[in-house]
């Protein structure tokens, strides 16, 4: 079996805010997305004012209650803007991926958000590993 990990490596860079509305997955307790609507919001303000470190707090926090594209590519953004581009080209990454599927290629937010993810990807490198032991587990600073 072969088993693919990445490792990221970080450079700086600054970008802009991407700015969607919070789009709710299904299977999420009522209470739990309320909270995360309220932190999606309250990150947004954050953001539109470059409170970069509230909005990532506020957006990790939604983000363990309820994971959207939405809030992936916003955490991404906050992320790239405090200089933590490995954690940002992670979630723009899936963000990307997920809005694309529920959005559309062509969505204004999705493409802005693929730019960013270009950006960050521009600051990380990657690192291949193949291995060759089935249901082998490779894990860098533990995860």
């Amino acid at each position: 079996m072969l088993l693919v990990r990445h490792v990221l490596v970080a450079l700086p860079l600054l970008v802009g805010w991407v700015d969607v509305a919070h789009a709710d997955p299904p299977n999420v307790a009522e209470s739990d997305r309320e909270r995360a609507r309220q932190l999606f919001a309250e990150a947004n303000q954050f953001g539109r004012r470059s409170d970069f470190r509230k909005a990532k707090s506020s957006l990790s926090a939604a983000w363990a209650l309820v994971k959207s594209w939405d809030i992936a590519v916003n955490l991404g953004t906050a992320e790239l803007k405090l200089g933590h581009y490995r954690d940002a080209a992670e979630h723009l990454a899936w963000g990307v991926r997920e809005g694309s599927i529920k959005m559309g290629e062509s969505n204004e937010a999705v493409v802005k958000s693929r730019a960013l993810l270009a950006q960050a990807a521009m600051r990380v490198g990657t690192v291949k590993l193949d291995v060759d032991q089935p249901g082998a587990t490779v894990l860098v600073d533990e995860q």
